[in-house]
């Protein structure tokens, strides 16, 4: 039925035939293998912000990564966010008014002035930057290739925060007065980011400041309260209709893991409680009673197998602590991290390959694509085709069926969840309704692929002005309901994207492999090992062979997979 050529082997199995955790302290030594990068905020004054890179299987942590990758400089003073988009890491950092757009490969960073604006949280979409600032109150959009900022939307009086974007907006958190440190705002900012301007402003509860995208359609904003009179909460934004629903516990801190918020409230001065948010507002106990040695200061959620991330405040004088716990609350590990670790991000890299690799004219079956992004009950395709010897890359993504997908949102997706894949649109035609691709671009160290340049955009994504019933996209593997290609040559695309069947992520019993079936090798010499690790992704495990001469442990079969 199918003409598929895959990056890696992939094979199902129902078991890790060959890992190693350590469950104690572990710090030090060189991190070969980025797991995930850790923001440590780090005092105001002392200029002692930086990032960690956590090898997650081996719990080791570099706490100097940023510093040594760039001749000794330190981060700033005040690192304030970090997202992972393409190939970079953008962190914010406040006191030194910069932005630093680093290089995951490499470390190396281009440190932007950002003038006097203070920045504080970012969002990404299509390409785009948006920056909320303290001075004057605004958020600016920022173009990634060149760093620039393109236009700023001003907010009023009160100092933005936390920024998230859903259906085409963004929610911008307005919490309190420059003037007046106690003088809170209880609005969230709507910014059309086509006209971006201010929209319509949503009244949530005293001190916005947190701000995520839980799903495609909702946006959750932490309320810190007044510490007295106003208690904090937790206020869900339906992104299309604006309406609001309040939770009824405070979330200071949150991480989105399998279409749920995960959650921390640490009022001042009180115990810090932990729950489990819905979409639809309902509230679940925290799968345990978590115990790290102080007040929560970050959270984050493993997206490939729930590990659960806590770090420590350090009581605002020593390096914080970071805890690795299982879903079912028993302790991975503990590390030191920097001053105030206040963000993790865990690096989808770390698993080698993507969900599938096509050929110019494979058929796709939902049950062939392994790497799927977004939550939701409908579930969709999209592939996209480069020139270079043939390769396609497909990838699934799941989405509300209740909610409008268009290519752009599954596009954002996916950008969302795969450091690897970006895109850049521009506007054309003469009355600016056409919206085409720019550029489009995955890295994962082994393929690098790029289609697209700024001049003609080499697939149309949205045309306002024709009907999309009278499009002609046979290009689209054969018209699968579903599936997007982007192939060769300019053609318009169907806007909206139909589901496909929902897929099964059971796994076979009896799922077998051959030395023959593994395309990944690494090492040299007359012996063969294979090593099959099943990720859970959804119900996924990848292969690597290995040679050797004479014997070989697991961890030398692990550090030369990881080495190339």
């Amino acid at each position: 039925m199918r003409n598929i050529t895959k990056i890696l082997t992939l094979v199902l199995a129902t078991c890790v035939l060959a890992a190693c955790e350590k469950e104690e302290h572990v710090n030090g030594g060189t991190v070969n293998v980025k797991g995930a990068y850790v923001l440590n905020e780090g005092n105001m004054g002392p200029n002692n912000a930086s990032i960690s890179v956590l090898d997650i299987d081996s719990a080791k942590i570099d706490n100097e990564w940023f510093k040594n990758a760039n001749n000794n400089r330190m981060l700033g003073d005040q690192a304030q966010d970090m997202v992972l988009y393409g190939s970079r890491l953008y962190v914010t950092v406040t006191e030194s008014n910069t932005l630093e757009a680093i290089d995951t490969a490499t470390g190396h960073s281009t440190q932007v002035s950002m003038g006097s604006l203070k920045p504080r949280s970012i969002a990404t979409h299509g390409g785009k930057l948006y920056i909320s600032c303290y001075n004057p109150p605004c958020v600016v959009r920022i173009d990634t290739a060149t760093l620039a900022i393109e236009d700023t939307c001003f907010l009023g009086s009160y100092r933005p925060e936390g920024i998230a974007i859903a259906q085409g907006k963004a929610f911008i958190a307005s919490s309190y007065l420059a003037s007046n440190i106690y003088s809170y705002d209880d609005k969230v900012y709507v910014v059309g980011l086509d006209s971006f301007k201010v929209a319509a402003t949503v009244t949530v509860v005293c001190n916005p400041t947190p701000v995520v995208q839980l799903d495609n359609n909702t946006v959750a904003v932490g309320c810190i309260g007044n510490y007295g009179s106003f208690a904090a909460n937790t206020v869900l934004i339906n992104a299309t209709t604006l309406g609001t629903t309040t939770v009824g516990i405070g979330s200071t801190k949150m991480a989105v893991y399998n279409g749920k918020l995960y959650s921390y409230s640490a009022p001042y001065g009180g115990t810090p409680s932990y729950a489990i948010i819905s979409a639809d507002g309902s509230v679940s106990d925290f799968p345990f009673q978590p115990s790290i040695g102080g007040n929560p200061y970050a959270i984050g959620v493993n997206p490939s197998n729930g590990d659960i991330y806590l770090a420590n405040d350090g009581n605002y004088r020593v390096p914080g602590d970071l805890y690795c716990f299982r879903p079912d609350g028993t302790q991975r590990f503990k590390v030191e991290a920097g001053r105030l670790p206040s963000k993790i991000k865990k690096v989808l890299t770390i698993i080698m390959g993507l969900g599938l690799a096509i050929g110019a004219q494979a058929q796709i079956d939902p049950d062939d694509i392994l790497f799927w992004v977004g939550h939701g009950d409908a579930h969709a395709i999209v592939a996209i085709q480069w020139d270079e010897d043939e390769v396609g890359l497909a990838w699934g993504v799941n989405y509300d069926e209740e909610v409008y997908l268009s290519v752009q949102d599954a596009l954002d997706t996916i950008a969302l969840y795969d450091p690897r894949f970006n895109y850049r649109f521009s506007r054309y035609g003469s009355a600016g309704t056409i919206m085409g691709f720019s550029s489009l671009n995955y890295d994962d160290g082994t393929l690098s692929l790029s289609k697209g340049n700024t001049e003609t955009p080499c697939v149309w994504v949205e045309d306002y002005s024709a009907d999309p019933n009278d499009w002609d996209w046979e290009a689209a593997v054969e018209e699968e309901n579903g599936i997007i290609l982007i192939s060769t040559g300019c053609y318009q695309s169907y806007t909206g994207i139909e589901p496909v069947d929902p897929i099964s992520y059971e796994l076979p019993t009896d799922a077998t492999i051959a030395f023959n079936d593994i395309l990944y090798w690494v090492g040299e010499g007359s012996d063969s090992a294979a090593l099959i690790v099943n990720f859970g992704i959804p119900d996924t495990a990848f292969a690597w062979g290995y040679r050797f001469n004479g014997s070989a442990t697991v961890q030398q079969m692990t550090d030369a997979i990881t080495a190339a």
